[in-house]
């Protein structure tokens, strides 16, 4: 197995850390993007009855 410096492993850690922090910005951006969209969202109309419609009734 290889091994790896002192240095190497820090410089993985430092990498590795600011990608977590930068992942960490662009969901933080994304969930105030979304939320903010749900705030202005329009409410869905109600949906119709499970049955209204499927059984018509007629007589002759």
């Amino acid at each position: 197995m290889m091994e790896l410096s002192l240095e190497t492993v820090m410089l993985r850690r430092d990498v590795s850390l600011a990608l977590y922090g930068k992942v960490k910005e662009t969901a933080e951006a994304n969930a105030a993007q979304m939320l903010s969209v749900l705030a202005t969202a329009q409410p869905a109309a109600p949906a119709p009855h499970p049955t209204l419609g499927k059984v018509l009734d007629v007589r002759v």
